[in-house]
């Protein structure tokens, strides 16, 4: 049986990646002795952290047309996009109307990507969180992550989409497109409440989608070491140097235009870095859940800021950027070793949270919101857009003096959630093959 997996971004954020690989051991498990091809937008990526597999990775579709432009011809390049557009749904169309395979006649860069699919037995959309509304280019973005589902569609092929947000979606026709698609996958997954009320109010019949805890639940370390190695390389001892803020950021301006509030943010981020340490004690730490494909993406440089933010002498030594790329697992493992956790990326906080530390979500948009109250923990998330200096400093007080609770109610709670992901492929079934996991 052959697998496709699509609308992959990039293993420079790890989130994603931890996506991936759990992606990888459920369809491994659904479907004994597939074969499974990773189409993406920045395949070097994974060639560089994966562990050893044999999974094929092609280009996907907007891989070439994501990467820098070599000239500024970029009207050609959009035209050149255009073009091997078009011949890829002709390909797609001679295989669905007379089962001819005929990828040949996409352009050379595509017709790895288009060979993947029409020999694919499934198409799976990864996990994650691509079918919302950007404020640029009119919207027009979507259309990418959109084209990947249609193609598959298109093809003839059965499509899953695996547990995902989606939205929020401000346009009448991205609303009309995603119900359109979503009406023609043969499984939709779901990670959160705010998806599914999504869903309702675009009157998606509830047959048509499920919900499932994000499967990044289900990713585990089974050693401890390799945090505990990143953290002595910075001169950080947790036995002697609590307590411990773990922080994550985002250039989310960067990434969209319309957020105008990132000054704000970073700023309201430092204040309550400096009142932590000068009130407990001890050290926060910057991580950098995401360092690429783009500047825009990459986490360290917000970390930069706000640490420039806290440059003062008796700060010396107590604020830390860990100004370097790290795997995963290694991440997971440092962050377990926090006593509290800042965290504006999603799987930053889920990586905290499935250790057991207690969080405080800064949400950029509407997946954050609809994890934690899976959790039973929608108080302890604010929206990017509302944070200031006093809110955030009053609910990190909180949150350090109901730590002790809040740790017993997140084992709880997340055991739960892991027993739910773990069942979440039991509804796919591809030529009478089911998953009973």
């Amino acid at each position: 049986m052959k697998i496709l997996l699509i609308n992959l971004h990039s293993s420079r954020n790890a989130g994603d990646h931890v996506l991936l690989e759990v992606a990888l051991q459920q369809l491994r498990t659904t479907f004994p002795g597939c074969a499974i091809t990773l189409a993406m937008n920045d395949p070097a990526s994974y060639a560089r952290r994966a562990n050893a597999g044999d999974e094929q990775v092609v280009d996907s579709f907007f891989a070439w047309f994501k990467r820098p432009a070599t000239s500024k011809r970029g009207g050609w390049r959009r035209l050149t996009l255009l073009w091997s557009l078009a011949m890829s749904l002709v390909a797609a169309l001679l295989y669905r109307l007379l089962w001819l395979r005929a990828d040949w006649i996409a352009p050379a860069a595509q017709r790895p990507i288009v060979r993947s699919y029409l020999e694919a037995d499934l198409v799976a959309s990864c996990a994650g969180n691509y079918l919302y509304s950007r404020g640029h280019a009119a919207g027009l973005p979507l259309l990418g992550p959109l084209f990947a589902l249609f193609y598959a569609w298109l093809a003839g092929k059965p499509l899953v989409l695996l547990p995902q947000t989606i939205g929020p979606l401000w346009r009448r026709w991205e609303r009309l497109l995603v119900r359109w698609m979503l009406m023609r996958a043969q499984v939709v997954l779901l990670r959160d409440a705010t998806s599914v009320e999504l869903m309702a109010r675009m009157k998606v019949p509830p047959a048509r989608y499920h919900l499932t805890p994000d499967i990044a639940f289900l990713y585990t370390i089974d050693d401890p070491a390799p945090g505990d190695g990143l953290l002595a390389k910075y001169g950080v001892d947790p036995a002697r140097a609590r307590p411990l803020l773990g922080v994550t950021l985002i250039d989310w301006s960067a990434q969209h235009p319309r957020f105008k509030g990132q000054a704000r943010y970073e700023a309201a981020v430092a204040a309550a870095i400096r009142h932590f340490v000068e009130t407990r004690g001890g050290t926060a730490l910057l991580f950098a859940q995401v360092c690429g494909p783009n500047r825009a993406d990459d986490d360290r440089v917000p970390a930069r800021r706000v640490r420039a933010l806290l440059d003062a002498p008796h700060l010396a030594g107590r604020i830390i950027v860990v100004d370097e790329e790290v795997r995963a697992a290694t991440l997971k493992a440092a962050y377990g070793r926090m006593d509290l956790f800042l965290g504006s990326r999603l799987h930053s906080n889920i990586f905290a949270l499935t250790e057991h530390v207690p969080v405080l979500a800064i949400a950029y948009q509407d997946k954050t919101f609809g994890v934690l109250r899976m959790l039973g923990l929608g108080e302890w998330a604010i929206r990017i857009e509302a944070v200031d200096d006093a809110q955030l400093i009053t609910k990190i007080q909180q949150l350090w003096e109901e730590r002790t609770q809040l740790r017993r109610q997140i084992k709880a709670n997340v055991a739960s959630l892991q027993a739910e992901a773990s069942q979440a492929l039991h509804r796919v079934e591809i030529g009478g093959r089911r998953a009973h996991p």
